[in-house]
Parts: structure tokens; sequence; C-alpha cells
């Protein structure tokens, strides 16, 4: 198992399943324009350029999501230690197929909590359909949040 204090400094193992790998990769222009569409906060630019900083701090990995040698998606994480044990965090992630890759993504997110000795995994998210996916593969909402623009 790796430390925790490796685990996000370290790159991870490439991982397969079944046609799609996952495998380091790299903060390009493009995966900088999903960005903004990922994080919904009226402070997005702010965020992004942390999230930007975190992965070339090693603090984040980002990983490509690889279809017959084609990047079809990425994901950016970290392992965070919690009360109940280490969880690894899903900080942003995006398809860039037409078709939705949730249900790749999220077992090979699984695959990568294990390797990391974690305990769980947390992410989220504005998709209402996304997280009906979550739950019938028993994942459980934990948290609501709000939020209301003050004019």
């Amino acid at each position: 198992m790796v430390s925790l204090a490796e685990s996000n400094t370290k790159r991870f193992k490439r991982i397969q399943r079944g046609k799609f790998v996952l495998r380091a990769g790299f903060l390009d222009e493009q995966k900088r324009r999903d960005l903004h569409r990922v994080i919904p906060f009226d402070n997005a630019v702010e965020s992004m350029h942390a999230l930007e900083k975190q992965v070339q701090s090693g603090e984040c990995t980002l990983a490509g999501v690889f279809e017959e040698g084609q990047e079809v998606g990425w994901t950016i994480f970290k392992v965070i230690e919690e009360d109940h044990g280490r969880e690894l965090l899903s900080v942003a992630s995006r398809g860039n197929s037409k078709s939705d890759l949730s249900n790749e993504i999220i077992p090979i997110l699984e695959d990568i909590a294990r390797q990391y000795g974690c305990r769980s995994i947390r992410l989220h998210t504005m998709r209402t359909g996304l997280v009906q996916k979550l739950i019938k593969l028993d994942w459980f909402v934990s948290e609501v949040v709000m939020r209301k623009e003050i004019q």
C-alpha cells in the first residue's frame, strides 16, 4: 500500500478495464477549457488556477481515460485522510466522448482507491442523472450543498 505522503505525489499504476485504459495525463489547453465547464462556482477562474497548481505540485493527479489509444476523457483526484480512513476525492472529471463514460470511469476510480488503500470515494456533482446511476452502484448521498447568489 502507498503511504499517504506518497499517494498524491507518486504516479499511480496504469489501470485497464475492458477497452478503457487510465494513465497519467497532463493539463493541456483543452482540459483547461473543460475545467471551466465542470467547476460550477462563481469563482471558477480562481478555482481552476488553484486546481492547476495542485496538479502541477502533485497534490492532485490528472489521469487520462483512453479508448483504443485515443483520449476520451480525464479525471483529477487526490487521496485525503479522513476520520474514517483514507478517501479518494474525485475533484473533477470530463468525458470527451459522445457516450456517457461514467459506467467506465467509476469502476476505474474504485480500482485506484483500492490501489491507495482508501476506504471510500467521494465526488461532488451537479448531474442528477449521475447521482441516480451512482445510487444503483451502491453509492449513497452523504451531503447536499445548496447555493444562492446574493445581489
